[in-house]
């Protein structure tokens, strides 16, 4: 058994998507787990995706590409208490299970670097041709990672991070599943039919990228206030970018958790590209995070039982 963790996308969202560009991301304990059966599983476009790359790399030997024909994956670890995905990158990590899978069957070790290659050149294809690649390198890599964007190849590992064990903050599924490719393909129009304002809001996500990043790093500041700032200035110009583009980035349910949790002083941001998924909320004691936990759930949202930067690929 093979297991790779889910991930989220702290910051440098769509900023990711121009090159040389940073965002964090971490991972989770919570996992995508692959086995071997004796016939043959029905397969996703992520795990044809993943078949054909490593054929070219390894050759079209049918030990190869049965051995990922026959694998069942598991990714329920990854999905709301109704079976809904939460966003944590399930396909990335997917790919990147049967590709170690299959490396094995043929004798080969995948280093770190050569897995992130693969991976993400079969995740881009599988999303049509969309995508940072920022998932996979988060998963291969694990834990905390500043990642750096590589235009057409995946994303650089610039630093790591240390999430603060006595970091107070909530994970909430939003309800909603986002469509991540169609938010993706809206930006890159903004990009080009409203490239002014487009860019003077990435430009703002950049700068909020660096906020979070120092507002991760500093453990001096009482109540984690440099991260709170940085966490509400980054909601804000996601507020703007969704503006322009014809899907919706902020969704009302975004709306919804941040009244619950402002009287708490919860600072909340989307996870991810938005348009529903997870939502991270950062407050000031516990004290504040156990009784924002409690509205919400009152208030009927699922909140999502996971610690960030603890997931790392493992065989089992």
């Amino acid at each position: 058994m093979i297991q790779a963790p889910g991930k989220l996308l702290l910051a440098g969202e769509y900023t990711l998507l121009s090159h040389g560009n940073l965002g964090v991301v971490t991972t989770v304990d919570r996992y995508v787990l692959s086995t071997k059966h004796s016939h043959q599983q029905e397969q996703s476009s992520f795990l044809q995706s993943a078949t054909t790359m490593i054929a070219n790399k390894f050759g079209k030997h049918a030990s190869i590409t049965n051995a990922i024909k026959t694998l069942s994956i598991n990714s329920s670890e990854l999905c709301s208490s109704q079976g809904v995905k939460l966003g944590l990158g399930s396909s990335a990590a997917t790919i990147i299970v049967a590709m170690i899978h299959a490396a094995s069957i043929a004798h080969q070790k995948l280093h770190k670097q050569t897995l992130a290659h693969l991976a993400h050149e079969a995740h881009y294809l599988a999303q049509g041709n969309v995508g940072s690649g920022a998932d996979v390198s988060g998963i291969v890599y694990g834990g905390t990672t500043i990642l750096r964007s590589n235009k057409k190849k995946p994303c650089d590992v610039e630093g790591t991070l240390s999430i603060p064990k006595t970091l107070p903050y909530l994970l909430i599924w939003s309800g909603h599943k986002a469509n991540t490719v169609t938010l993706l393909n809206s930006v890159q129009q903004a990009a080009t039919h409203q490239s002014q304002n487009y860019q003077k809001a990435i430009t703002r996500l950049t700068m909020d990228t660096q906020k979070i990043i120092i507002g991760l790093q500093d453990t001096t500041t009482e109540h984690y206030e440099t991260l709170r700032i940085a966490i509400d200035d980054a909601a804000q110009s996601l507020k703007i970018l969704s503006s322009l583009v014809s899907a919706d980035i902020w969704i009302p349910s975004y709306d919804d958790i941040v009244t619950i949790v402002s009287p708490f002083e919860g600072a909340t941001k989307p996870l991810g590209a938005g348009g529903g998924d997870m939502v991270w909320t950062v407050f000031p004691t516990n004290k504040h995070r156990l009784q924002a936990k409690q509205a919400l759930t009152d208030a009927g949202f699922e909140v999502i039982s996971a610690t960030l930067g603890t997931g790392f690929i493992s065989s089992l």
